[in-house]
């Protein structure tokens, strides 16, 4: 165990220690109590650029247009409808080469979540798109990934939808893309239906189709979901592990090689009865995990 540790500690130091960082103060003016960002060359100049989404007195978004320098334009007036309990992601939908978006949200009132897709012209500039169905959900995550095989990408979205402007009812839905950024439902029951959510698609079995990942609560009387799903190369997926960790809400999930065999391992952190955990998940290169708690210092 203490070289487990050891070997963590200068993996991590030698990574922070060959970074620097400049503080830019003009991105700072946007200040959210509930918010999301998301980096992305929007424009396609080569660059990195900035969207935040959140709470800022109202529900907000502001683009951060990437001049070069260091320099940023900020852009308010966003083609965006502003959301909060927010997940957004960029992703290339329709293979046109730009990044496109799609975001998740309470739309002004806690009764209304909605669900858009935005086009990017490959110069920034966003247009809603309205010819698939999505459900509108809020308090939860959107994942891109080709799940089918098929050369695009596909979405996986979870979250709180309030289908009678009260109750909550927790989903996880699948939408399959035709390779030209519209999506369909397909039906995949054995997925759970969570909402305070986090969702991954990842390889831990080295067969080079990716396995999702799904933390989250489980229904109005919250039940911690950690579950993992195997995905069979053509968009189908069947229980790999019933419960990853046992632990009263997940907040973050992380997963990186953390002890350099080769296999991709999880760092996981919550609370469990009021009392905040970090975990180490070891994989032993099939997909099977052990747990080994994190250094008290985490």
């Amino acid at each position: 165990m203490k070289l487990f540790h050891l070997l963590l500690y200068i993996l991590l130091s030698s990574y922070l220690t060959a970074q620097s960082f400049t503080d830019i103060s003009s991105i700072s003016n946007f200040i959210s109590m509930d918010g999301e960002v998301g980096i992305a060359d929007i424009d396609g100049d080569g660059d990195e650029d900035i969207l935040q989404i959140g709470l800022h007195c109202n529900p907000a978004a502001q683009l951060c247009i990437n001049e070069g320098d260091l320099n940023f334009k900020i852009i308010t007036d966003t083609d965006f409808i502003p959301v909060h309990n927010e997940a957004f992601k960029f992703a290339d939908i329709d293979n046109d080469g730009d990044q496109d978006i799609l975001i998740m949200g309470f739309e002004r009132t806690f009764e209304n979540p909605g669900t858009r897709l935005y086009e990017n012209d490959g110069s920034g500039n966003f247009t809603e798109l309205t010819h698939s169905k999505f459900v509108g959900l809020a308090n939860g995550s959107i994942d891109f990934e080709d799940i089918d095989n098929d050369g695009d990408q596909d979405v996986l979205i979870t979250g709180s939808a309030i289908p009678n402007g009260s109750e909550r009812e927790p989903k996880a839905i699948i939408y399959e893309n035709n390779g030209e950024g519209i999506f369909t439902e397909i039906n995949n029951s054995i997925l759970p239906g969570i909402w305070s959510s986090k969702t991954a698609f990842v390889d831990v079995n080295g067969d080079e189709k990716k396995e999702l990942f799904m933390f989250g609560w489980s229904d109005n009387n919250p039940e911690n979901i950690s579950r993992v799903f195997r995905n069979d190369g053509d968009g189908e997926f069947y229980v790999m592990t019933d419960q990853l960790i046992e632990a009263t809400q997940i907040i973050s999930a992380s997963f990186s090689d953390i002890d350099l065999d080769g296999d991709i391992d999880l760092l996981v952190m919550g609370i469990d009865f009021n009392e905040r955990f970090a975990t180490f998940l070891i994989n032993d290169g099939f997909g099977n995990f052990t747990e080994k708690p994190a250094p008290d210092s985490f």
